[in-house]
């Protein structure tokens, strides 16, 4: 008992440091390569004819644009070490399961596969289409919450801030239905 014991706390020591240093090197890359994007986007944006920016409005520019940054920070820093991490878990678990019971490990796999590969493909597909509904809100709202800020002068000037509250407010509220429409397809998934 003492032996297993003292493997077990050998054991969480290795994990701990070892899951540290993964977790500040892939953050560390992560971050090297979100501020080299953000340089290159922000270069892109320079190049743009004046004419894209007459058609484009600045809050859906710039909501746009930092939501995709986001989206690639999030699945750069959480998404590869998650994917690291249950990969090295399945497969670690299907030999254990294979070397213990083949046909028991064949059983599982044959039942639970198909349905993982549904909800899967279910989940990317209302996901894709969840997400691609927040961010042009977001991109909305922002553009809102730009227009009014800029243009605050002209606004008061023909007593129009109730009409502009009204509006941020339905935009907002808009934002916000996509938003949880977005978790409860996540909590589907993911529960």
């Amino acid at each position: 008992l003492n032996f297993a014991v003292v493997m077990y706390v050998g054991i969480v020591i290795v994990s701990y440091v070892f899951g540290r240093l993964q977790y500040i090197y892939i953050n560390r890359a992560g971050e090297n390569f979100l501020r080299l994007l953000r340089i290159k986007v922000f270069a892109q944006m320079q190049r743009q004819s004046m004419s894209f920016f007459d058609r484009e409005k600045a809050g859906v520019l710039v909501a746009r644009m930092t939501a995709d940054i986001e989206s690639m920070a999030e699945l750069i820093q959480w998404g590869l070490l998650q994917f690291v991490s249950a990969g090295l878990l399945l497969v670690t678990s299907l030999v254990l399961m294979t070397a213990m019971s083949w046909q028991l490990t064949l059983s599982v796999v044959v039942l639970v596969a198909p349905v993982l590969a549904a909800g899967s493909v279910r989940f990317q597909r209302q996901s894709n289409r969840a997400y691609l509904i927040v961010r042009e809100r977001g991109g909305q709202n922002l553009s809102n919450l730009q227009e009014g800020i800029a243009g605050v002068r002209v606004i008061q000037a023909y007593g129009r801030e109730a009409e502009q509250a009204r509006r941020f407010r339905r935009s907002n509220r808009s934002l916000y239905d996509a938003n949880m429409t977005a978790v409860r397809v996540s909590t589907w998934y993911f529960g």
